[in-house]
């Protein structure tokens, strides 16, 4: 099998010689889908690398920016709602506790970029000013517009499979500068972390359990990025303790061209309600010991005596 690939990675791009776009996408589909499907590790590799190439091969023909690639599998696309640039991005699994994510940003004016996943480096990743070459790897779902300060900037929403028991959700911010290359981060986002201590980041991070779904999005109705409110705890009995949603949402809010922390997008009852982004110290002192045992309970079971 293995000669097979390397007969692959070795060809010249003969098949998208003649501009037949559909028929290239059915090649790249063919492709990201193997990589999907492709046990082996070494063969994995081989097939994202020559994926990388076939769609490079592609993505340089400037006539190829007018074709939709509406029908390719596999790898994601995001269109900017202004037409200027579009974002394609897929992830490559190494192993169970390693993902590594590519991805190339097209531009209308025939500029490429290859975005080189350096995640693995990025001790602090939410703070960090990172370029195409330096690139927080995310396989992008989502992309919002918005102005700050009369600069274009662009939201971008991602997910990353991370490890085996922990997934990430990522809100990163995109902007070119006066080259037109990509930057990735920008000090406007105002959160609050798990201690419930306010601060600035350049990108915010979500990590939760790989058994749980974990809200990360824009919603268009409220103009707001809206996301879950995590705790830390076990998802299902048995399994390794880490941040899972509450059932509250927390958001983020453009005022004068900064993203501000909601604690509550949604009005409830605080009598229902299991935590908030109160300091847990708070709520333990607020919350009855009976009350919160059952409470606690509830949401993950007996503990073991």
């Amino acid at each position: 099998m293995y000669y097979k690939l390397f007969f692959l990675l070795a060809l010249p791009s003969l098949l998208f010689a003649q501009n037949d776009y559909p028929q290239k996408e059915i090649e790249l589909s063919e492709l990201a889908v193997r990589l999907q499907q492709e046990r082996d590790s070494f063969n994995r590799s081989l097939l994202a690398q020559n994926l990388k190439t076939e769609l490079q091969n592609t993505l340089q023909d400037t006539q190829s920016y007018s074709y939709p690639f509406e029908q390719l599998k596999g790898v994601s696309l995001l269109n900017a709602p202004d037409k200027s640039f579009r974002i394609f991005s897929w992830e490559l699994y190494v192993d169970k506790d390693h993902y590594t994510q590519f991805g190339f940003i097209q531009k209308a004016d025939g500029q490429l970029f290859f975005l080189n996943d350096k995640s693995d480096e990025m001790r602090s990743p939410q703070f960090g000013r990172l370029s195409a070459n330096n690139w927080y790897g995310a396989l992008y779902y989502n992309i919002q517009p918005f102005e700050s300060n009369g600069k274009q900037y662009y939201l971008l929403f991602g997910r990353d499979s991370y490890s085996f028991f922990d997934r990430r959700k990522v809100l990163d911010i995109l902007y070119f500068d006066q080259k037109g290359a990509p930057k990735f981060g920008q000090n406007i986002i105002d959160i609050k972390d798990g201690r419930g201590m306010k601060r600035t980041v350049s990108r915010h991070i979500v990590q939760y359990s790989a058994a749980v779904s974990a809200v990360l999005n824009y919603n268009p109705d409220q103009q707001k990025v809206i996301f879950d409110h995590l705790i830390y705890g076990r998802a299902v009995p048995g399994a390794p303790a880490s941040n899972v949603p509450d059932g509250s949402y927390c958001g983020l809010e453009l005022k004068k061209g900064r993203w501000v922390y909601i604690d509550k997008v949604f009005k409830d009852d605080p009598n229902n309600v299991l935590v908030n982004d109160q300091s847990p110290i708070e709520i333990m002192k607020r919350t009855p010991k009976k009350k919160r045992e059952s409470n606690l309970q509830k949401m993950f079971g007996n503990r073991k005596k």
